[in-house]
C-alpha cells in the first residue's frame, strides 16, 4: 500500500512541476496535469491487469473481502455490538464495497482531481506573484463549463434506464465525472461568500475539512449546477454593466 500511495501521489507531483509552469491559465494547468496523469495512470493500471490472471472486479472482491473480513472479526471480538447490529453492518459493508468496485474509475477521477485542485490552491498565489496564469490568483469568479450540463444530463438518463449492468456502470461512472467540474464550481460559489465575510482562514479550512467528512459537499455540487441559472455571486450582472455602458 505503501508504494502504491507513493506512485499515486507522487506521479502527480512529478506532473505538476512539468505542466504548472509552461500552462496560461490554472484552468490548463489542472486539464494538463490531470489528463497525462490519468492517461499514464491507465497504462501503467492496464498493463498491470494484461499480467494478471484476475479481472480487475476479481481483484478488487478480495481485496475489499478480506478488509471486511478484519472488520467483522475486530467488532465480534469486541463485543461491542449485537449479533443482529453486526449482521447489518456487514450487509451495509458489503454493498458499500460493491458500489465503489462499480465506480472504481470515477473514483479515481475524483480523487487525482482533488489532489491537483488542492495542490494549485495552494500554489496559486506563488505563481501569480511570479507572474504565471496570467497573474491569475482569485478562483472564486470560476465557474464549470455550462455545456457540461448536457453531459451531466445524458448520463443520468443512462443511470436512470438501469439496464444493461455495464450500461449502468459505464452511465453511473460518467455521471460521477462529469459532476467534478461543479463540485468545484460550488467551492468556489462558497469561498466567495466566505472571502466577502472576512471568515478567517482556518475556519474555512475547517468548514471543507467538515464538509466532506459529513457529506455536506452535497450542497457544494448543487450550488455549482444551478448557479448557471440563479447566478448566486451576481457575475453576469456585473459582465453586462460594463458591456451595457459601452453599447451607450
Amino acid at each position: 500500500m505503501v508504494v502504491e500511495f507513493v506512485l499515486f501521489f507522487g506521479g502527480i507531483g512529478l506532473i505538476m512541476s512539468f505542466a504548472v509552469p509552461k500552462a496560461p491559465t490554472v484552468q490548463k494547468a489542472f486539464l494538463w496535469t490531470l489528463g497525462v496523469y490519468l492517461i499514464l495512470f491507465a497504462a501503467v493500471g492496464g498493463m498491470a491487469l494484461f499480467a494478471s490472471p484476475e479481472t480487475l472486479d476479481a481483484q478488487m472482491n478480495g481485496l475489499a473481502s478480506q478488509v471486511i473480513q478484519k472488520n467483522m472479526e475486530f467488532y465480534t471480538e469486541s463485543g461491542m455490538l449485537t449479533e443482529a447490529q453486526l449482521h447489518s453492518m456487514e450487509l451495509t459493508m458489503k454493498e458499500t464495497a460493491s458500489l465503489a468496485i462499480r465506480v472504481l474509475p470515477a473514483l479515481i477521477v475524483l480523487i487525482a482531481s482533488f489532489v491537483v485542485f488542492g495542490n494549485l490552491v495552494y500554489l496559486k498565489e506563488y505563481m501569480a506573484v511570479r507572474g504565471y496564469w496570467g497573474g491569475q490568483r482569485d478562483l472564486t469568479r470560476w465557474s464549470a463549463p455550462e455545456a457540461l450540463i448536457w453531459p451531466v444530463i445524458g448520463s443520468g438518463v443512462i443511470v436512470a434506464l438501469g439496464r444493461p449492468e455495464w450500461l449502468f456502470r459505464f452511465g453511473l461512472n460518467l455521471l460521477i465525472v462529469f459532476l467534478v467540474p461543479f463540485l468545484f464550481h460550488g467551492l468556489a460559489i462558497a469561498s466567495f461568500y466566505l472571502k466577502k465575510f472576512r471568515v478567517p482562514r482556518w475556519l474555512r479550512t475547517l468548514i471543507y475539512v467538515l464538509s466532506f467528512v459529513q457529506l455536506w459537499f452535497v450542497v457544494f455540487l448543487f450550488l455549482g449546477l444551478f448557479d448557471m441559472w440563479l447566478d448566486f455571486r451576481r457575475l453576469k450582472k456585473q459582465d453586462q454593466a460594463p458591456a451595457s455602458q459601452n453599447d451607450a
